[in-house]
């Protein structure tokens, strides 16, 4: 583990390094390993938007899809809020939840309100109408839950 707790697949993920990412998966990595944030690596996943990395974790473990870290922040909200539509969208189709009921901590609260400018955007960057119902319930549900 390095100082943050991440394990070498974590830092494999961050780094979209995939054919480690899948050899440490099929060597039996330990699916349900977290950083000291709390964070499972389908969070390390949407850092930096990597679609095919996150569809490689979510086929080894479904679960992490729809799991908070340690600031109650679902894997589809950072996404949400760094902005990445397309990957918000995939998460959505895989059946990550559009509605996160878990408390939040205020750090992660006051943290977050710089990325809400990129909220909005989202959906105007929709391709279809189902898109755009799911992403707007999805902003609905986030205005509330983050407090903006």
């Amino acid at each position: 583990m390095d100082g943050f707790g991440g394990t070498t697949l974590h830092k494999a993920i961050l780094e979209n390094d995939t054919q480690t990412v899948q050899m440490l998966i099929n060597s039996n990595a330990d699916m349900s390993a977290i950083d000291n944030q709390g964070r499972n690596f389908m969070h390390n996943s949407i850092w930096k938007n990597r679609v095919q990395i996150m569809r490689v974790i979510h086929a080894t473990n479904t679960k992490l899809i729809n799991t908070p870290d340690n600031y109650g922040v679902l894997p589809i909200n950072y996404a949400a809020f760094l902005g990445y539509t397309d990957l918000v969208i995939e998460l959505i189709n895989l059946g990550s939840s559009i509605n996160n009921p878990t408390p939040k901590k205020q750090y992660i609260l006051d943290f977050l309100k710089k990325f809400h400018k990129n909220i909005s955007p989202m959906f105007r960057n929709t391709r279809n109408s189902t898109d755009q119902r799911h992403v707007a319930k999805l902003i609905e549900n986030m205005r509330k839950e983050y407090q903006f």
